[in-house]
């Protein structure tokens, strides 16, 4: 920059989309308000923005570049508001006000984490038979260990 150069030069050299806040994933946005340099990171959440000054001051004398302050910081932006649940189950639309749902299928939770922003997701919901037959196998396994003791707790009484 000149001594010409105006604040807005110095706003647009900080935009440029090829070696400003303007270049890479995570950009910035310079501005001028109430007569100031104000940069505003344009991704919402916590800031990674930084600025380095350099002066190239060869000749000699003092430099001034004013006071540096953050305006505001945080997390001051909501990305978007958020909604109800809406799912389509076998043709019929349900909404809530909770990303669980245990009414819509019998004996099924349903928890929904995430949008698809794809299309449609596609949940499939099978009974587990090996896991059905293997608890009927165990109790019958248990039921019969206990039949076998109380006979044998009998056997010989009485005769």
């Amino acid at each position: 920059m000149g001594g010409s150069d105006t604040y807005q030069d110095l706003v647009d050299s900080l935009n440029s989309a090829s070696d400003g806040y303007g270049a890479g994933s995570s950009t910035a946005t310079a501005s001028i308000v109430d007569g100031r340099v104000v940069v505003t990171d344009d991704s919402g959440g916590s800031s990674r923005l930084s600025l380095s000054v350099i002066s190239n001051n060869e000749g000699g004398g003092s430099l001034d570049f004013g006071d540096f302050t953050t305006l505001s910081e945080g997390r001051n932006r909501e990305i978007a508001q958020g909604g109800d649940a809406e799912v389509l189950v076998d043709g019929a639309y349900y909404t809530r006000s909770t990303n669980v749902l245990s009414d819509v299928l019998t004996g099924v939770t349903l928890n929904l984490s995430a949008t698809s922003l794809s299309g449609p997701s596609t949940v499939t919901v099978e009974r587990d038979v090996d896991s059905i037959v293997s608890g009927i196998e165990s109790f019958i396994k248990s039921f019969n260990a206990v039949s076998e003791f109380v006979l044998s707790q009998f056997n010989g009484v009485g005769a």
